[in-house]
């Protein structure tokens, strides 16, 4: 049983693990928006997460907090205190981007893996919430590639809000309000 969920996720990885190397790299992106997303997270890492620290160019418009809102550096500033801050803001923006590149394979193989209960039946969709670039702002092309990963890393967590409702559908008993809301929350910011 096991084996029907493990050796599915393992290739999926495998093949967004390989596709990441040769496409992305391991160096810290220095092309369209990714010094703009550098930017953002060494102003939170070296001002702190407080609204009050934002300076005039970072957040001042509507375009800005669609498309880079600010959770995904917040989630820099937690790897930074999980490091107790041994790691560097090109170390965490490199983690953050294979981060979101691999998140929305995996959030959606785990709630197709709850929807059908098998694995291999869940790969197929998975790889395509992963590889998904055509028509997508948040996708390979416009998310990875072009900076992007806040929006991309928002909707990599979807799936985590159907996986609340799912359960939360099947249970009559519990509400699970604080899982709902946080995921919400987590998409939205």
């Amino acid at each position: 049983m096991a084996r029907s969920r493990l050796v599915p996720l393992a290739l999926l990885l495998a093949y967004g693990l390989g596709f990441g190397a040769s496409a992305f790299g391991f160096t810290l992106p220095a092309f369209d928006d990714h010094p703009g997303q550098v930017y953002r997270l060494w102003h939170v890492l070296t001002r702190g997460p407080a609204p009050w620290a934002w300076n005039p160019g970072w957040w001042t418009g509507y375009p800005e907090m669609q498309f880079y809102p600010p959770g995904f550096f917040y989630v820099g500033l937690l790897l930074r205190w999980l490091s107790l801050g041994a790691l560097s803001p090109n170390l965490i923006y490199q983690v953050l981007l294979w981060l979101t590149w691999l998140a929305p394979g995996v959030t959606v193989y785990v709630l197709l893996l709850r929807a059908v209960g098998n694995g291999w039946l869940a790969l197929p969709g998975s790889l395509v919430a992963l590889t998904l670039s055509t028509g997508v702002a948040s996708g390979v092309e416009g998310g990875v590639h072009i900076g992007m990963l806040p929006a991309r890393l928002g909707w990599a967590l979807l799936p985590l809000l159907a996986l609340v409702l799912i359960r939360w559908a099947d249970d009559e008993g519990s509400r699970p309000w604080g899982l709902a809301l946080i995921s919400l929350a987590a998409i939205v910011v």
